[in-house]
């Protein structure tokens, strides 16, 4: 009997529009960020949603989630990771100083852009 390799399984029209989503939003998103209005960010917040919400229907319609195990993945996490310890706050840890303070201590120096 032969193992069956996860590029063997058949791919549906959700997995390729998937597919056709993560090859043209990068294209997109290097023609509209060259505008600096907040429109752009919008977009692209949904043509991303619309690859995770593609990617759940599909999960549904084939009844099994999958997902790469590449260690190409690894700097994503990494990059992930470092974002999370900068936005971990730090300073005095008395509350009604925080309160009174209208910026945020944490690592970043803009930690709503993080």
């Amino acid at each position: 009997m032969t193992e069956k390799h996860p590029s063997d399984h058949p791919t549906s029209r959700l997995a390729q529009a998937i597919v056709v989503f993560v090859c043209v939003i990068p294209m997109i998103a290097t023609i509209v960020f060259g505008a600096v209005d907040s429109w752009t960010i919008g977009l692209l917040s949904i043509l991303v949603s619309i690859i995770a919400l593609l990617w759940l229907v599909d999960a549904g319609v084939s009844g099994e989630l999958r997902y790469g195990t590449s260690k190409l993945q690894l700097p994503i996490i990494a990059l992930i990771a470092i974002g999370f310890v900068q936005l971990l706050p730090f300073g005095p840890g008395d509350i009604a100083e925080l309160l009174n303070a209208p910026v945020v201590q944490t690592l970043s120096m803009d930690p709503y852009a993080t």
